[in-house]
């Protein structure tokens, strides 16, 4: 009995500090009391993460009320078909995930920045991300309408092969480092190490960097999209400056500039669908 006295005490209590907005919103209705300012107009606005949804929402209502392009296509667009999965650049700065969680609070943009900027023959908000990214590194990210093919490209086991371009201090002795990758770096805490295995496709200096502080360019290629190489360059003596994905599996980044998205090509889509066990026409 005390357990209901308290869980009836707690329901009053919230229904009370919701009362006051309640009554706000049915005098504002009546024409009592200020009125909400409007949202900012859609056009030359950059919003952040936490106004992207609400700025997503309103754009949806105007163009199902205009009978223009929903959250889905009109069924009379037969011939329309959405893109199975869409390739983005993301940029430096923006957390590689749709929620950043607490540290997003303070820290920078979150993919749902993306939703909001991508045109609208997308349809971005019914597509999920394929794996994380963080947020100080660049490349590809795809974008999956199909939950089987984000869970199934994202295992390590299933063949997706990820290429990660980066910046890294020192002259990079090539075999040598090709050796340790291959054979696998020990990684994570005293007793619980597992090797990191990964491979060195290519490396070069980077002529601009000075003698006293050469740097190398160098592409080495990881298993499954959740994999940062940072821990592991740093561990053979290589500290990264900057990092940007450029090959998932057979999707390329090619010329995408950051910011930007396209639709992945015909050979990319028949690789994913071969990958996945799907029919093409999916």
């Amino acid at each position: 009995k005390g357990a209901k006295d308290v869980t009836h005490i707690m329901d009053k209590w919230q229904r009370a500090e919701e009362e006051p907005s309640r009554i706000l919103a049915t005098m504002r209705k009546v024409g009592i009391g200020e009125t909400r300012g409007p949202l900012p107009p859609m056009d030359g606005v950059l919003p952040n993460s936490a106004d992207a949804t609400k700025l997503l929402l309103q754009r949806r209502k105007e163009n199902l009320a205009s009978s223009g392009v929903g959250l889905m296509p009109a069924p009379s667009l037969k011939r329309y078909r959405l893109p199975l999965v869409i390739k983005y650049h993301k940029p430096a700065g923006m957390m590689g995930s749709l929620k950043g969680g607490k540290r997003a609070l303070w820290l920078r943009d979150d993919l749902r920045l993306a939703v909001y900027q991508a045109p609208d023959r997308f349809e971005l908000d019914i597509y999920h991300p394929v794996g994380i990214m963080e947020a100080d590194d660049t490349g590809l990210i795809l974008w999956s309408r199909l939950s089987d093919v984000t869970e199934r490209l994202d295992q390590p086991g299933r063949g997706a092969v990820c290429e990660w371009e980066a910046i890294v201090s020192g002259d990079v002795d090539d075999e040598g480092v090709r050796q340790r990758l291959r054979r696998g770096v020990p990684m994570g805490e005293p007793g619980f190490k597992r090797p990191f295995v990964a491979d060195l496709r290519r490396s070069e200096v980077i002529e601009e960097s000075s003698f006293q502080d050469p740097r190398s360019r160098v592409v080495v290629a990881v298993a499954g999209s959740q994999t940062s190489i940072r821990p592991v360059m740093q561990e053979i003596g290589h500290g990264v400056c900057s990092m940007k994905r450029i090959q998932f599996g057979a999707f390329s980044l090619g010329d995408l500039k950051e910011g930007e998205m396209v639709e992945a090509t015909a050979d990319e889509e028949e690789w994913v669908c071969n990958l996945v066990g799907l029919a093409k026409k999916e």
